[in-house]
């Protein structure tokens, strides 16, 4: 992406006044580099084995180039250019098994291990963090029919909602004279637990009770800077929250 700002004097007419005062020039570029590879292997009595890896690395370049006009002439804005690079790598690794007993019931089992190193540097400021961790995300499924028409399933899993990369992006984004936009370099993934109970008729007719957690919930928030009436609107983990619902599927004809 590219985004190019310039400021200017106008009066309450619309009618220009006075030469642009601040410019600026914010390239961005993400790149995403991805490998995958699956194996599936059928076994006896109707059950199933999988598994497979995949690699990303991802490499997030975003320069921010403001220049002020002082004495008739454009001079940096050293206060807010900057020079940001975000590189995240993500190996993971899974295995899943599935098995039909008896034409009634249905069990899968998956585990999923990732491990995600991340590295951010602000070039600018020398201002650096590295993050390293590793997760297991367990997923379970059973489904049982009770007869022809009806069906029950139980599925259970963890889940990883990561961080927008521009929301990881510390730079200064102006959206007009008294607020702007800011990332955050500390940002953290959100975490979901997640149980589904579900009642299927006729394959159709489907009914789904659901409830998950989540912890360290990314949302927008906005903050005001100290002694000032400058606002400005920035991501972070807020809290954690719980979540329940029901929901009804059925297919309605309008015609043939």
């Amino acid at each position: 992406s590219d985004m190019l700002l310039k400021t200017d004097y106008y009066n309450s007419l619309l009618q220009h006044t006075g030469t642009s005062y601040l410019k600026g020039h914010l390239p961005a570029n993400i790149d995403i580099y991805t490998f995958k590879s699956d194996y599936t292997h059928p076994l006896r009595k109707g059950g199933r084995f999988e598994t497979g890896v995949k690699f990303s690395y991802v490499k997030n370049d975003n320069i921010v180039n403001y220049e002020r006009m002082l004495n008739g002439k454009w001079e940096p804005d050293v206060v807010r250019s900057n020079h940001f690079i975000y590189d995240e790598s993500i190996n993971a690794a899974y295995v899943n098994y599935s098995r039909e007993f008896k034409n009634k019931w249905t069990v899968q089992a998956g585990l999923r291990l990732e491990n995600t190193v991340s590295n951010g540097n602000q070039v600018v400021t020398h201002e650096t963090f590295r993050r390293d961790t590793t997760n297991l995300f367990p997923t379970a499924f059973v489904s049982y029919k009770l007869n022809a028409k009806n069906s029950l399933t139980i599925a259970y899993g963890r889940r990883i909602t990561r961080p927008n990369y521009q929301d990881l992006n510390p730079f200064t984004y102006f959206l007009d004279t008294l607020t702007y936009r800011q990332g955050n370099i500390y940002l953290r993934p959100q975490y979901t637990h997640n149980i589904d109970l579900t009642h299927s008729f006729k394959g159709k007719f489907i009914t789904t009770l659901n409830f998950n957690t989540t912890d360290d919930v990314i949302s927008q928030i906005v903050k005001p800077e100290p002694d000032s009436k400058i606002r400005y609107l920035t991501v972070d983990n807020v809290a954690s929250y719980t979540n329940m619902g029901i929901s009804i599927t059925a297919p309605i004809a309008i015609a043939k």
